[in-house]
């Protein structure tokens, strides 16, 4: 997601998924992210991941879903012209497959996160 407020890697968390597996898989895609907006423009954004759920144990780290809009709209930590420019990336296809304008549809999956990442020929 990019607004104003940040570039954000939001991962849901299943019940069904490891914790740390699912935050090391977060903090590959928002590396993987940061990497493939370097390649296109000359200033990044920090990229900021987090899992979100609603289970209050799930630990540090995750994000209530009732929290995504504040956290990640609200806030000015990319300037309004770069964050028009980064989504402009997106409506171009120069972040694709993994990431495209808009949200996903319900029965699309990703897969392979990292496997989408591999440099650019």
């Amino acid at each position: 997601m990019i607004s104003t407020g940040g570039v954000f890697v939001l991962r849901p968390l299943e019940e069904s998924d490891s914790t740390s597996d699912t935050r090391e898989d977060a903090q590959a895609l928002a590396e993987a992210t940061r990497d493939r907006l370097a390649d296109h423009v000359t200033w990044v954004p920090f990229v900021d991941r987090f899992l979100v759920a609603d289970d209050p144990n799930a630990g540090l780290g995750v994000l209530p879903t009732g929290f995504i809009a504040s956290t990640t709209l609200e806030g000015h930590a990319v300037e309004p012209q770069t964050a028009a420019d980064l989504c402009r990336l997106l409506e171009l296809g120069h972040l694709a497959p993994l990431w495209h304008h808009g949200l996903p549809m319900t029965s699309e999956t990703v897969g392979d996160v990292l496997a989408h990442m591999r440099p650019l020929s």
